[in-house]
C-alpha cells in the first residue's frame, strides 16, 4: 500500500456528521487538522522509520551469518589430525576465506596465519613477505603487535637480529599493553647477543620495572634468569701460592 491508497482509504472513512454536542458545536481537533493537512508527510516519514528499522534488522541478521560462514570456512582450512591431534594450516583454504569474506573478522586472522602456513610449508621468503604485508593493513594496533613479534621472532631464527630489532622497537614504541614487556626482554636479548652487556641490563631492568605483573618478568626464565647472569660476578683470579723450598 502507498501513500495515494492510504489517503484514499482516509477519504472513505466515516467522519460522523458533526452534530452539535451540548448546543456547542465541536470542530475537527487540533491534531486532527494537523493530520489532515499533513499525513502524507507522517505516513511517509513513518514509512520510513519503519523501512529503516527493518533494514537494520537484515543487515545485523546477514552480517551475523556471513561471520558465522566465514568461522566455518575458516575452521575448515584448519584440520586436524586425528591421530595427533595436530592442527594444521591449509594455505590454499585459508587464502580461499580471505577472497569469500573479505569484510568477515575470520579473513583478517585467515591472512595472518598465511604467513605461517607458508613458513611451515618451507616458503620462508614468501611468509615473511605476507606478514609484512599483513603488519602494513592490519585491521587493529593489537594485530600490528602481535603480527610485528611473530615476525621478529621468525627473523631472528634466521639469524636476522637487526630487522628484528626494529620490529620490537616499533611494539615497545606503540606501548601495546599486551606484547610490549615480551618485545622488551627480547630486545635486551639481541643486546646481550651483541656483547652489549650496559644495553642488556638496562631492557632487562625496564622489563621488570615497567612490567612487573608480566609473564615474562615473573617466569623463572624471563627476567630472574637474566637478571641472576648478570649479577654474577666474575671471578678474580688469583695466583697461585709460591712453593716454599
Amino acid at each position: 500500500m502507498d501513500i495515494k491508497d492510504i489517503k484514499r482509504a482516509m477519504d472513505n472513512m466515516p467522519m460522523g456528521d458533526g452534530s452539535a454536542f451540548a448546543e456547542i458545536s465541536v470542530g475537527p481537533a487540533k491534531h486532527e487538522q494537523f493530520l489532515d493537512e499533513h499525513y502524507g508527510k507522517v505516513a511517509l516519514v513513518v514509512l520510513l522509520c519503519v523501512l529503516g528499522a527493518a533494514g537494520w534488522i537484515i543487515y545485523n541478521g546477514v552480517q551475523d551469518s556471513m561471520e558465522r560462514k566465514a568461522g566455518a570456512a575458516l575452521v575448515a582450512a584448519m584440520p586436524e589430525s586425528p591421530a595427533t591431534g595436530e592442527i594444521s594450516l591449509n594455505e590454499q583454504g585459508l587464502q580461499q576465506v580471505v577472497v569469500d569474506f573479505d569484510s568477515s573478522r575470520a579473513a583478517v586472522t585467515a591472512s595472518y596465519l598465511q604467513a605461517i602456513a607458508l613458513w611451515n610449508a618451507g616458503k620462508e621468503d614468501e611468509g615473511v613477505a605476507k606478514m609484512k604485508a599483513f603488519i602494513d593493513s592490519a585491521p587493529t594496533e593489537e594485530w600490528k603487535a602481535q603480527a610485528s613479534v611473530t615476525l621478529a621472532c621468525r627473523l631472528m631464527n634466521r639469524g636476522k637480529a637487526d630487522e628484528a630489532e626494529g620490529l620490537f622497537r616499533s611494539v615497545v614504541d606503540a606501548g601495546d599493553p599486551t606484547f610490549s614487556g615480551f618485545a622488551t626482554m627480547c630486545l635486551g636479548d639481541i643486546a646481550r647477543a651483541k656483547k652489549d652487556n650496559a644495553a642488556a641490563g638496562a631492557f632487562y631492568r625496564e622489563l621488570a620495572e615497567k612490567f612487573p605483573s608480566s609473564a615474562f618478568a615473573l617466569q623463572s626464565g624471563g627476567y630472574l634468569l637474566r637478571k641472576s647472569l648478570f649479577d654474577i660476578q666474575s671471578p678474580v683470579r688469583i695466583e697461585p701460592a709460591v712453593e716454599q723450598k
